[in-house]
């Protein structure tokens, strides 16, 4: 596929600085940028005058001539070739309407003017569908016309204008370089905007409400304080819940017989609970709607325990309602972080309970 073009036709008020202009750019090789070609067109901007009814000189912008590719033509021709070549879409859609027409216009010295800009302008404007970008060469910092700049080159050796115009900072080389520079901004500018275009219109369309408090609901990860008990799955260690988790107070041994077998001769209680029960469901276990389900672990969905709502009994005869339960069978007790604890730090009082069930022991 052949790449666009980004035509930009540069403004001298005479022939021969054009083609000389002209001639600096073809020495030069233009860049092509993300497939996209740099065309420039040398003109003449002819301006003519007229009196007005209270005498007055007025200046208007009689043509402007193209003296073809190199400027050196003999007698002008039409620029009408080079004007809106493709008018079936519209300007900016997609990548081969970016640059159609004269993209851009930059406007030499001697035609700096405000008044002559302004003609200009509106001169682009009528004979182009779209959108032109004028823009007139400045003076440097020394200087405070291109009027006087351009004087300045004037009265320069031959050898101190061939230094700069090889240096592009004054006269003939300046404006080459100029011209040069307008293209390839332009280029990076419309090239942008069309990629910010395309982006609005891959926009994702807004969330509905449902979505939103979808993306609420989404469980997070369970924060498991390191510096008290955690539980690990025995399968894949896992760390599951901490000693913040657990019930909260924790539930009473029975002291009534749901079950004979769970209870020594004559009544007494002769073990500790077998299972953990928690005080509420955590993010990993899912969706806990029902009225009892499967605990899993969730990285390797080993069975952990179950759920039910309407309680269940723990192996030491205690009815726990609402009962969320994972025997200690099933997890890897891990102590606390303790290292070097300074002066004054609180210990867990369910890692004081362990360390005196320890020392009884």
């Amino acid at each position: 596929m052949s790449p666009s073009i980004c035509r930009v036709l540069f403004l001298m008020p005479q022939r021969i600085r054009a083609s000389r202009v002209m001639q600096l750019i073809n020495e030069q090789e233009l860049p092509e940028l993300e497939e996209i070609a740099i065309e420039i067109l040398p003109a003449v901007a002819v301006f003519g005058s007229y009196k007005d009814e209270q005498g007055k000189i007025k200046r208007y912008l009689a043509s402007v001539d193209y003296y073809g590719a190199n400027g050196t033509n003999e007698s002008p021709e039409s620029l009408l070739p080079f004007f809106d070549e493709d008018d079936s879409e519209l300007p900016g859609t997609n990548r081969s309407t970016l640059f159609n027409g004269i993209t851009a216009v930059a406007v030499g010295a001697g035609l700096e003017d405000e008044e002559d800009v302004a003609m200009i302008r509106l001169f682009f404007q009528t004979m182009s569908k779209k959108e032109t970008e004028i823009e007139a060469i400045r003076p440097n910092e020394n200087f405070s016309t291109m009027k006087e700049e351009l004087n300045a080159f004037k009265h320069l050796s031959e050898d101190e204008k061939e230094v700069a115009t090889r240096l592009q900072t004054l006269g003939p080389g300046k404006m080459a370089k100029f011209t040069i520079e307008l293209a390839v901004r332009l280029v990076e500018k419309r090239l942008q905007e069309f990629l910010d275009r395309q982006k609005l219109l891959e926009w994702p369309e807004p969330e509905s409400p449902d979505t939103v408090v979808e993306a609420e609901e989404q469980p997070t990860e369970h924060f498991v304080d390191p510096h008290k008990f955690r539980f690990s799955c025995r399968k894949c260690r896992r760390i599951l819940f901490g000693e913040d988790d657990m019930e909260d107070p924790p539930h009473s041994q029975a002291k009534h017989n749901f079950s004979f077998r769970k209870l020594g001769h004559g009544g007494v209680d002769t073990s500790l609970c077998g299972s953990f029960f928690l005080k509420e469901g955590i993010s990993w276990m899912g969706d806990m709607s029902e009225i009892e389900g499967r605990v899993a672990c969730p990285r390797c969905d080993g069975k952990l325990g179950a759920w039910h709502w309407s309680g269940a009994q723990c192996s030491c005869g205690s009815w726990v309602v609402p009962a969320i339960h994972i025997p200690k069978s099933k997890v890897d007790e891990m102590n606390p972080f303790q290292s070097n604890l300074p002066e004054g730090t609180v210990i867990s009082p369910f890692a004081r309970l362990r360390a005196s069930q320890s020392s009884n022991t």
